[in-house]
């Protein structure tokens, strides 16, 4: 079952795990699928045949190897929709008792993002395409977004939950069960001081 508060004070975290999901499927299809009729629809995409077959000529590449690449491209796209449509799924179905697990694998999929786009932006740099270049290093900004908006909803659940200061909420607890014990035994022996000798 959803569990719709949760949910609600992670909102912006599942819409950038819902939009990456999204971004790396439909980028990933493209591969496969452009200018190609599906039904009645027609998925015109990107020409990436002749983009990457000027590429691969003006590098002295055989073209022979464009298929393989764009399939290997694709399926990496792919896998990268999984991993956050899992984070996705964690988040939805075992909710706030699995945040953690929710959390760690949207970070994992976002990390493999980021070096994703760094090997894209090295290669529109050995090509001299300067237009995929601005277009990948904007996307780097965009994870970073995501990353600092998943830790600031964090902050601001476990304020909410402790009613502490966010910086102090999560130490708070911890750093109360280490100092009880010595406040009791202090208190102890300054009983035992004041109790007259019998």
């Amino acid at each position: 079952m959803i569990n719709y508060r949760y949910l609600t004070s992670k909102a912006i975290t599942a819409g950038f795990i819902l939009y990456w999901m999204v971004f790396w499927l439909f980028n990933g299809l493209d591969k496969f699928l452009n200018r190609s009729s599906i039904g009645g629809l027609t998925w015109f995409g990107k020409d990436r045949n002749w983009q990457f077959g000027v590429y691969l000529e003006n590098l002295g590449i055989s073209l022979d190897h464009v298929p393989a690449i764009l399939t290997f491209a694709g399926l990496w796209e792919l896998v990268l929709s999984v991993l956050f449509l899992s984070a996705l799924n964690v988040m939805l179905v075992a909710g706030e008792r699995e945040q953690d697990a929710s959390d760690r694998l949207y970070v994992l999929a976002l990390f493999i993002s980021a070096l994703t786009f760094i090997g894209f932006s090295a290669f529109d740099t050995v090509v001299g395409d300067r237009a995929e270049l601005l277009e990948h290093s904007t996307y780097m900004v965009v994870i970073a977004v995501s990353y600092i908006c998943m830790a600031v909803e964090n902050m601001v659940k476990r304020q909410r939950d402790t009613g502490l200061p966010a910086v102090f909420a999560q130490t708070a607890p911890a750093t109360k069960l280490k100092l009880n014990p010595v406040h009791t035994a202090r208190q102890q022996d300054h009983r035992a001081v004041q109790t007259p000798a019998e």
